[in-house]
């Protein structure tokens, strides 16, 4: 027993020791600090604005114009999220989110204008619609360019908690700004804080420097690129590239489904919140407030444990946040204390915050990199329909079994729901966890080896194990090339024409000239032994290579040194 409390002990100095590290590295980088600044004051920026915006609406044509005007945002907002998102992985991804700031500003300074001009509500009621539509863009753009800005798995599950922490954050500032704001001034100058806000956010993201956006994504291959290898295809269909890569992988089929179902329980908790304020608890209008505050509050609490979750066990940790996130709306329907109900709405808000810290890191882990964005604009989208599924079927429900009832049934569904995926959740953390053979045999060739080390893991985690038989073709010269490949056993030799250029063994790699270069393969390499090969997507690989400058100056004198020898190696034509 002593033995057993101090190898705990030990583990628990380890986790603190990591997290203060990972918290350091995050703090003190220009970068890092510039995105989530800019994000922190962009969600003030748009939760202030929804006050004065839902007092238009109620003063117009009351409730039931508050639930259009929020059902209008919605709709487009999630038809519109895979499409803006896709901008992510065309375009820099600091640009993205600037843009988006920048739309957003014009747009909140259009409606502004149209309230103090006193004109029609449709003149400045469609600019805040459209500014759901716009602001799309930034959270897909911002979630894909934090793996490039951290040096390992740890340091980006802190970044996304510091992240989710500044949500949080500004779920208390936003409201308490515009609420000071209409208090003190009026609706206009309150409306007007807000193309303020987003301009000055846009100056914050200033520091995160292009060199840093390591996407470089700058320039996608375009639209319906085709890439062979064989009889082996891949087609990038931009925008449905995002649909696709969902739907090939499991991972992020599972994850982002069951985010879809906690978003519809977020929808669904909008309605209920109010109705347990108003009718359960009696509170008043100040109740709604209260409980929402207490989701927040425990949103900062998890905040700070969301850092320590480290790079494993994130699908375990995804599926106790989202059975945590459940339990408690059950017990709901079970009191009337007020007490009781606020501290279990915490218990929520830290459920919330830790599947959505670990869904995010999830996502980021087992995305491809050239189709990060777009696979983000998937999860934009589904998030925003099932909220608004949510808040269409609560009213339902009530009816059906009342507000006790509709709780408990609500609460049961996100228990249930991991109970059912739990098999695939445990299985999924030991194949997304890197694996140790694939990571050494990456880290020993000099090309990758300089990548950050959250770069090199996606990278291991997403080679493919290939036995080939001694003779076998594995590249053929003069076809496209769509793969890289590392050897891990066995030999290969390289053949131009019949010429044998080199033997390459366990440790070597191939197959980077056709993906860098966009030719076709200038050798044929033919395996002279029974031998173990990983295989790596081209497109994976060469947004790794291209996207880290030191990484590309690697491969650049690789490339070089290879077709250097293979023409030294001919004869000379006379």
């Amino acid at each position: 027993m002593p033995a057993r409390n101090a190898i705990g002990f030990w583990n628990s100095c380890r986790v603190l020791r990591d997290t203060a590290s990972a918290l350091r590295a995050i703090t003190s980088d220009r970068a890092m600090r510039g995105l989530l600044g800019a994000q922190l004051t962009t969600l003030v920026a748009l939760w202030s604005f929804t006050v004065p915006a839902a007092v238009l609406a109620y003063d117009v044509g009351g409730a039931s114009l508050v639930g259009l005007v929020l059902a209008l945002k919605t709709v487009p907002a999630a038809i519109a999220a895979p499409l803006c998102a896709g901008l992510a992985d065309r375009f820099p991804k600091v640009r993205v989110m600037t843009a988006s700031q920048l739309v957003q500003a014009a747009l909140a300074a259009v409606a502004t204008a149209c309230v103090v001009a006193d004109l029609a509500p449709v003149t400045y009621f469609a600019p805040i619609v459209l500014m759901a539509v716009a602001s799309t863009a930034f959270d897909p753009a911002k979630n894909a360019l934090m793996p490039s800005l951290v040096r390992d798995q740890g340091q980006l599950t802190a970044a996304n908690a510091i992240s989710n922490t500044a949500e949080s954050t500004s779920v208390f500032l936003g409201p308490a700004l515009g609420g000071a704001l209409l208090a003190l001034t009026s609706i206009e100058l309150t409306m007007a804080a807000c193309p303020v806000l987003l301009l000055i956010a846009a100056v914050q993201l200033r520091a995160v420097r292009p060199n840093a956006d390591a996407d470089a994504d700058a320039e996608d291959d375009g639209a319906g690129a085709v890439h062979h290898e064989g009889d082996r295809e891949r087609r990038d269909d931009g925008i449905a590239a995002g649909f696709m890569a969902v739907r090939e992988s499991r991972p992020l089929s599972l994850i982002i489904g069951l985010i879809g179902v906690q978003s519809l329980l977020d929808g669904l908790l909008c309605v209920l919140v109010v109705v347990v304020a108003l009718e359960l608890l009696s509170l008043g209008n100040a109740g709604v407030g209260l409980l929402d505050a207490a989701v927040g509050v425990g949103g900062l609490i998890a905040g700070g444990a969301a850092i320590a979750i480290g790079s494993r066990g994130l699908a375990r940790t995804f599926a106790a946040g989202m059975v945590l996130s459940g339990l408690p709306i059950v017990a709901l329907g079970l009191t009337s204390e007020v007490g009781v109900v606020v501290a279990l709405m915490a218990l929520v808000g830290i459920g919330t915050t830790l599947s959505d810290v670990a869904g995010v890191t999830l996502l980021q882990r087992a995305a491809p990199a050239h189709v990060l964005g777009r696979v983000f604009g998937v999860l934009e989208g589904v998030m925003w329909a099932t909220v608004g599924i949510g808040g269409l079927l609560a009213p339902l429900l009530i009816a059906l079994l009342g507000i006790r009832g509709a709780l408990v049934a609500v609460g049961l569904l996100l228990p249930v729901v991991t109970a059912l995926a739990w098999p695939l959740l445990r299985a999924l953390d030991a194949e997304l966890d890197a694996p140790s053979a694939q990571l050494a045999l990456l880290r020993g060739i000099p090309m990758l080896a300089v990548l950050p080390a959250a770069t090199l893991e996606a990278l291991a985690s997403g080679m493919e194990r290939l036995d080939t038989a001694r003779g076998t073709d594995i590249t053929v010269q003069g076809e496209p090339g769509r793969t890289f490949y590392v050897i891990a056993g066995g030999t290969v030799e390289v053949l131009d024409g019949d010429r044998r250029l080199r033997e390459l063994g366990p440790g070597d790699s191939f197959g980077e000239i056709a993906l860098l270069r966009s030719s076709p393969r200038t050798a044929t390499v033919r395996t002279t032994t029974d031998a173990q090969l990983y295989v790596l997507d081209g497109a994976d690989f060469v947004a790794a290579v291209t996207g880290h400058a030191e990484s590309a100056s690697q491969a650049a004198i690789v490339v070089a040194e290879r077709l250097g020898s293979a023409l030294r190696r001919r004869p000379a034509v006379l």
